[in-house]
């Protein structure tokens, strides 16, 4: 299926929730993003989809008058045992803690985080804006640690495109397999796998799944070159 296109010049000012879009802003590697001014006067930034769909609704506002509404000061953070709460303890384990599994993909080969995010504080005043319970923390470039710059909120298919490839793997790229004199590609959309065939050369593959990739995430995963 074809991802729908959202021309910006048909959406600057138009009100979505709280947010009004007022612009588009291209950052290279990152999906396409529009900027936007919440109703409580801060400004942000979301995926086309994200905003039109009502998946980003606020700055992030929204989660802290919910909070508030709960009983929960948000100037202590007030958000103990919380799924954001929850999402910082696991990151700060994987990087920290040689005796769970994870630590091997993560603190064992380099992951570090910021050491304002040594805090939930410090943490949730880089990340609010954005989150959804529905969101993952995503490592933009997986090489590198845990970041403001380096970090956003994604649902659970963008994170899965964008994990390294498979311990084990034959491959160099994203999305192949090897098979017996030729290599398969395959895409996942919406947590179901689109088989896109068999190719003579690995490349081909790559190409093939980063073609797919495009339509619906604006990048090219295995960077191979787009036919004209």
């Amino acid at each position: 299926m074809v991802q729908k296109k959202y021309e910006i010049t048909n959406l600057v000012g138009q009100t979505f929730n709280r947010v009004t879009i007022t612009g588009e802003v291209k950052e290279p590697g990152k999906d396409r993003q529009f900027t936007y001014l919440c109703i409580c006067g801060r400004n942000g930034k979301a995926t086309p989809y994200h905003i039109v769909n009502s998946v980003v609704k606020s700055c992030g506002c929204l989660l802290s008058e919910t909070a508030a509404e709960n009983g929960k000061s948000t100037a202590t953070h007030g958000m103990y045992g919380t799924r954001p709460y929850r999402i910082w303890q696991g990151m700060k384990t994987r990087c920290d803690n040689p005796n769970v599994a994870e630590y091997s993909d993560y603190g064992g080969r380099g992951i570090t985080y910021d050491k304002k995010w040594s805090t939930f504080q410090g943490f949730w005043e880089d990340m609010e804006e954005g989150y959804f319970d529905h969101l993952t923390l995503d490592r933009v470039n997986n090489n590198e640690g845990y970041a403001a710059t380096n970090c956003r909120w994604v649902d659970m298919s963008t994170q899965g495109h964008n994990r390294r490839k498979h311990k084990g793997s034959l491959c160099e790229s994203v999305g192949v397999k090897v098979r017996t004199n030729n290599y398969e590609a395959a895409f996942c959309k919406n947590g179901v796998v689109q088989y896109l065939g068999k190719y003579l050369t690995e490349y081909e593959a790559a190409k093939a799944y980063d073609d797919a990739y495009e339509t619906v995430y604006g990048t090219r995963r295995n960077k191979t070159t787009k036919d004209t």
